[in-house]
């Protein structure tokens, strides 16, 4: 997973001096590859003094505007249409959407919401599973 290698390297810059700049700079190659947080993007160049890649933020900023928007208009269609299975997974889509722009409090709450939604053990296995890797990264034990 891209965030928990993202905060392994950002623990490894601070706590070691010698690798700090080398854990910075694979720390943003993989926040631009692996995820679509802007925000940890711009706190990672920040402490490397170096100038972001504006270019990358606006575009993947207006890219996740776009996504969001068509995730949460499907979202709505299906709760319209009242069908469980796909509301399910039309929450379970958003979550994991949030949860890519680094927007853990967002994700967490959805990923709670798809709860009522699962018909099957396996689902509620899953969803569990989900509230738990979102809690431990936000460090709610």
């Amino acid at each position: 997973q891209g965030h928990q290698r993202v905060q392994r390297l950002l623990f490894i810059a601070e706590n070691n001096s010698t690798m700090k700049q080398q854990a910075l700079q694979l720390a943003i190659q993989q926040v631009k590859t692996k995820t679509h947080d802007t925000r940890l993007y711009l706190q990672i160049c920040e402490k490397l003094d170096m100038a972001p890649d504006t270019a990358w933020v606006s575009t993947t900023d207006t890219k996740c505007r776009i996504q969001q928007e068509k995730l949460e208009n499907e979202l709505n269609s299906y709760k319209t249409n009242q069908i469980k299975e796909s509301i399910r997974m039309g929450h379970n889509d958003l979550a994991d959407f949030f949860y890519q722009r680094g927007l853990l409090e967002q994700a967490l709450r959805i990923y709670i919401k798809s709860r009522d939604y699962c018909a099957t053990s396996k689902h509620i296995i899953q969803t569990s599973l989900n509230v738990i890797r979102v809690a431990v990264e936000m460090k709610e034990f």
